[in-house]
């Protein structure tokens, strides 16, 4: 999908606003245990910069689809995944697509899940969203791991929907995992006062 057509599917999609969610969350939830946190918030916060024309969907094999047509979009994220400040780079930064936990032997397989894969870069200097045909990535872009499957994309092939936008990191007080630590601190206590 190029961009002209996703700012037509999309016309109020609000990039400005999806950054700030970036922003704010910072490294705050690249803790193992906090990853699942980050992929949710992410993935709402695309469904609602959409307007919510791409519904939050988290199924097997893809995140978000359009509620009109039903394109299905997978999302991933990492850190200078598309924009970084070294010239000449040529490929995006390898992206896990899958983890499985099949032994060795067994053959894995890659299926075509989702018609396109989206990239959030998520910084630490830049912001900025990127799109590929997920077809593209499954058959020409993916390599098998022993835990799965990742993908380094040539960075010609990606349609830059927005960005680079260099990142303006929000302070503590607004990041994600403190606001849950206090709610969980104060759920936690309620049942030693009762």
């Amino acid at each position: 999908m190029k961009k002209k057509q996703f700012d037509k599917n999309y016309p109020e999609f609000n990039f400005d606003a999806f950054g700030k969610v970036i922003s704010s969350i910072g490294t705050s939830l690249d803790d193992r245990k906090d990853r699942f946190d980050k992929a949710t918030l992410i993935e709402e916060s695309i469904s609602r910069a959409s307007n919510r024309l791409l519904s939050f969907e988290d199924d097997i094999g893809y995140d978000l689809k359009d509620i009109r047509s039903g394109t299905k979009f997978e999302v991933k994220s990492a850190k200078s995944a598309l924009f970084t400040c070294k010239r000449g780079k040529r490929t995006s930064k390898e992206i896990k697509l899958t983890n499985t936990l099949q032994n060795r032997e067994r053959k894995k397989k890659l299926d075509c899940t989702a018609d396109y894969l989206l990239i959030v870069d998520t910084g630490p200097n830049y912001f900025g969203v990127g799109i590929v045909p997920y077809k593209k990535v499954v058959e020409e872009y993916s390599t098998e791991k022993s835990d799965g499957y990742a993908c380094k994309i040539p960075i010609s092939e990606v349609e830059i929907l927005y960005g680079p936008i260099q990142l303006n990191r929000q302070g503590s007080h607004n990041n994600y995992a403190h606001k849950k630590a206090q709610m969980q601190d104060e759920w936690i206590e309620q049942h030693f006062q009762e």
